[in-house]
């Protein structure tokens, strides 16, 4: 058993104790490529949305979503970015493949 499993399971705060140790850990930090594709990401959800409407309003109440979240979706500024499952949702919304959406000269 390693040092630090002994350490968490004898601290009488256990877990709670190892995540306070630990809460800066380089791992839930994103560097700088991490934060380009984000951009990117951001970018390519805008650039094909106004292809099919340049109205985030009129976008968003098309598709039945939330304009707020579509804004936070094309929020190249958004530290958290977008999952490929909000990826996936997009893609469907506008009748493209996941392969389309990263198809573009900007994920070159």
């Amino acid at each position: 058993m390693s040092n630090i499993i002994k350490k968490i399971k004898c601290h009488q705060l256990g877990l709670h104790f190892f995540l306070i140790l630990y809460q800066n850990c380089r791992m839930g930090r994103l560097d700088k490529d991490d934060i380009i594709l984000n951009q990117k990401i951001a970018l390519r959800l805008r650039k094909l949305r106004e292809e099919i409407e340049p109205i985030q309003a009129k976008f968003a109440k098309k598709n039945h979503i939330d304009r707020q979240i579509l804004s936070r979706w094309e929020n190249s500024n958004n530290k958290r970015g977008v999952s490929i499952h909000t990826i996936r949702r997009f893609c469907k919304l506008i009748n493209i493949s996941l392969t389309d959406f990263f198809d573009d000269e900007l994920f070159r």
